[in-house]
């Protein structure tokens, strides 16, 4: 059985929002088969579920509960947390982990170390939750925050966030993957005789008409609107009593009391926190029910309750609410106490109307917070973080076929072996057919990929020299569910394809596979590979990418038909014929994967003219390229390309200091022995850059169809 560890800076089990959604995850996660360790605070009771153990943090001081939001208290437990966690990967073998909120702040690192994958469930975005606070609302201090927080969403495996939350991740790290909660309600009917008993304890009269609140009193809430809509309410229904549920304690509720306005008192019923199980009695209770929500991007899991209980929902018109209610669902209105008064009023007034909002929500919810399609939603969630590492569990696309394309000129002594070895690679029962665009040769290239077994498709020598037109070709003839795009001068690795395949299967539609170092290429050729394969090698981890190089590149063929392919006309065409294409799949919501076990060996060419020729093409075009697609990782340096023809040899150093820290985290320390010939092609880069970025400002920022530098 594989384990899973839950690292949850919570006391759980508590009867409140994050550990709440834990238990639908633990639940779901024990009836997939999988084992579950909690990592968690002392406080909180054990809840009674197969495979579930518990391990608590020491509590040196006692604690007897934990307060919602940051306090010193929480802070001095996290502490504790990541010992016991990195105690836990030393002794425990896991499939994964699954660190909730601020927990993934030092799981993300230690389980990095570890070599086990990790999940990151962004309940709220912590520096959200601490704008307000006197210290850590600073506005230096969210700066740090949010670079903390877009460091941890691009560092873990996955990002699982609350509903509202996705847009937050996708801006903060467009690269990542992420998937969005869709949590189930357990809200049943509550029995008529419960709810008249409760009305009893309320001292709520039977004809007496009832507004809830659920959730915590916290600032965010909103709670205050709706006390202060109460007299709105209260001139046009004089029998409206407004139930509020949710105190933390008989301290807190006394103490809203007190400070409740005399001309509402009678009005309120304040309720301590109360037990999963009489939630739906509450519900029942109302004829109307409130989420006066002011603050933060995740959706409140009351919601998905309020949904279900068949009721009419007045909500307050912001992000967090739109991400699951709409007009059809809910009464949205502005987070203004006026408003909600209104709002309510109108509900109460208007049972026809309130009664179709209930029932659309209603349906809503049955359609969507099924506990069956919750659990397949884990379940694909949890395939696709496995999926990470050798051995783990594989889900997604049904593969049957596979096309390699491969442009390739005058390489008659080589493509042979190379697609025999492609043939040979091939996983049972995947079909696949390799297809060699002869981009012009002058020798016996064509016949020799014939004779090995490939559809050869021949270019006249007039055309040749461009590669983005030649993979466009093949691409355009083959049928295999998965193109696969490969240079001629690349030795596959053992299972290449059959990882290509798996990634695929776990639902990726755009991979990119590592390219790696061959032994006994010539010097000036190590140069060449060290100074442009610095962040597509096997010893970087596998995510999310902003681009990546053509030469080791796949993507499934119905979204390949869907977009415009690789750009044919120059100078764009010759070096960074792929980046237009791949900002057009990710603005359309595709991401494309960084495979490193997919790996070939990249032979790059010998030569101190091929290294200052190649690394001058890529600088040539890299502005135009880049400026208009986005897909660069450096790409707020190419949105001021007037600055970068001045700035292009200066930039050359801090380029070359960044390519060898690149290679110093893989421990590839030749990289820094051959650091003066990786200088000299960025200089290079620096004089394409230069020449080819005038070129394109003097052009009106257009370059002209076919035009290409004179590198050749």
């Amino acid at each position: 059985m594989q384990r899973i560890l839950v690292v949850a800076p919570e006391p759980f089990y508590e009867d409140r929002g994050t550990p709440i959604a834990l238990r639908h995850l633990v639940r779901a996660l024990g009836e997939l088969g999988f084992g579950v360790d909690i990592l968690t605070f002392p406080v909180g009771r054990e809840l009674s579920l197969p495979h579930v153990r518990y391990f608590r943090t020491p509590n040196p001081l006692g604690f007897k509960s934990i307060p919602i939001g940051f306090s010193l208290r929480k802070l001095f437990l996290d502490a504790f947390l990541a010992r016991e966690l990195l105690r836990r990967l030393a002794h425990g073998r896991y499939a994964g982990v699954h660190a909730v909120e601020e927990a993934a702040y030092f799981a993300v690192p230690l389980c990095r170390r570890a070599g086990v994958p990790v999940l990151y469930d962004m309940q709220s975005s912590i520096p959200e939750q601490l704008e307000n606070h006197s210290l850590l609302g600073k506005s230096g201090m969210q700066r740090l925050e949010r670079w903390i927080e877009r460091w941890v969403v691009r560092r873990a495996d996955l990002t699982v966030c609350s509903k509202g939350l996705g847009i937050k991740v996708a801006t903060l790290a467009p690269e990542a993957a992420y998937e969005e909660w869709d949590y189930p309600s357990d809200v049943h009917d509550a029995d008529a005789e419960e709810v008249a008993a409760l009305r009893r304890e309320l001292k709520i009269a039977p004809e007496m008409r009832v507004v809830t609140y659920c959730g915590n009193f916290e600032p965010y809430q909103g709670v205050p609107l709706v006390l202060r809509a109460i007299p709105i309410v209260a001139r046009d229904i004089p029998d409206a009593i407004f139930v509020f549920v949710g105190a933390k304690d008989e301290a807190q509720r006394l103490q809203w009391e007190r400070e409740l306005d005399p001309a509402i008192r009678d009005r309120v019923r304040l309720v301590v926190r109360q037990p999963r199980e009489r939630i739906p009695i509450y519900l029942a209770l109302a004829r109307v029910l409130v989420s006066p929500r002011i603050q933060g991007g995740n959706l409140p899991l009351k919601v998905f309750d309020y949904m279900a209980s068949g009721r009419p929902i007045v909500a307050t018109d912001i992000h967090t609410h739109r991400a699951l209610l709409d007009d059809d669902t809910a009464l949205l209105v502005q987070p203004e106490a006026e408003a909600i008064g209104k709002g309510i009023l109108e509900l109460l007034q208007n049972p026809v109307y309130a009664e179709r909002l209930a029932a659309a929500a209603r349906s809503a919810a049955r359609g969507q917070g099924q506990w069956s399609e919750f659990v397949a939603s884990v379940k694909g969630i949890f395939g696709r973080l496995l999926a990470r590492r050798p051995g783990g569990v594989l889900t997604g696309e049904a593969i049957r076929s596979v096309s390699v394309v491969i442009p390739v000129r005058d390489s008659e002594s080589s493509i042979g072996s190379l697609v025999r070895e492609i043939k040979a690679q091939v996983p049972n029962p995947i079909r696949c057919d390799v297809w060699v665009v002869d981009d012009g040769s002058t020798d016996e290239t064509a016949r020799r990929a014939e004779e090995a077994g490939a559809t050869v498709l021949r270019r006249e020598r007039a055309e040749r020299g461009n590669p983005a037109a030649a993979r466009n070709l093949a691409a355009s003839r083959a049928s295999g569910d998965v193109l696969v795009f490969l240079d001629a001068d690349c030795e596959p690795h053992p299972r290449w394809l059959e990882e290509i395949v798996a990634a695929h299967r776990r639902g990726e539609r755009l991979v990119g596979g590592a390219l790696d170092l061959p032994p006994g290429l010539p010097f000036w050729a190590r140069v060449d590979y060290y100074a442009g394969w610095y962040h597509v090698h096997s010893a970087r981890r596998a995510g999310y990418v902003p681009n990546h190089p053509p030469g080791n590149l796949s993507v499934r063929r119905a979204l390949w038909r869907e977009s415009q392919g690789f750009l044919e006309t120059g100078p764009a065409a010759y070096a960074h014929e792929e980046l237009g294409w791949q900002a057009e799949l990710q603005q359309s919501g595709h991401r494309l994967f960084f495979e490193p076990r997919a790996a070939v060996d990249h032979r790059n060419r010998p030569g101190f003219g091929n290294l200052l020729a190649r690394n001058y093409r890529w600088g040539y075009s890299a502005v135009e390229s880049k400026a208009s697609s986005g897909a660069a990782r450096w790409s707020w340096v190419y949105r001021y390309p007037r600055a970068l023809v001045f700035l292009a040899f200066p930039l050359v150093l801090a380029q070359t200091v960044y390519i060898l820290g690149c290679w110093a985290r893989a421990r590839k320390w030749e990289a820094i022995v051959l650091a003066p010939g990786i200088l000299a092609g960025r200089l290079a880069y620096g004089a394409g850059l230069a020449v080819g970025t005038s070129r394109w400002l003097a052009r009106g920022q257009s370059g002209g169809p076919g035009e290409r530098p004179r590198w050749e």
